[in-house]
């Protein structure tokens, strides 16, 4: 005999992160980031320069090594600004301080 299932349920979604919030300010310079790679990232390693789109830019979030989750793209944060990426390597991805967003 088969089950009666409620086919209205719905898988659980992550909710959006709270503007302004870490995660979002993240998230927000991930997408900026990934979505038009500077030329000088191609080879997988990046790092600000003068005049460039990220230069001078202040982002509210604490020094460190951020990952968003399913990216490739590890964002080094230090004084409020975004100064370098790097391409996250398995097996690690960065490493135990790599501060990982959404997943």
């Amino acid at each position: 005999m088969a089950k009666n299932r409620d086919k209205s349920k719905k898988k659980s979604v992550l909710p959006e992160p709270v503007p302004g919030s870490i995660e979002a300010i993240v998230r927000a310079l991930n997408v900026n980031f990934c979505s038009a790679l500077p030329e000088n990232a191609r080879h997988g390693a990046y790092e600000t320069v003068e005049g460039d789109r990220f230069d001078g830019k202040i982002y509210e979030v604490p020094d460190g090594v951020y990952r968003v989750a399913g990216s490739d793209w590890l964002l080094t944060l230090e004084g409020r600004k975004f100064v370098a990426a790097s391409r996250a390597q398995p097996p690690e991805f960065g490493g135990k301080d790599v501060i990982v967003i959404g997943g």
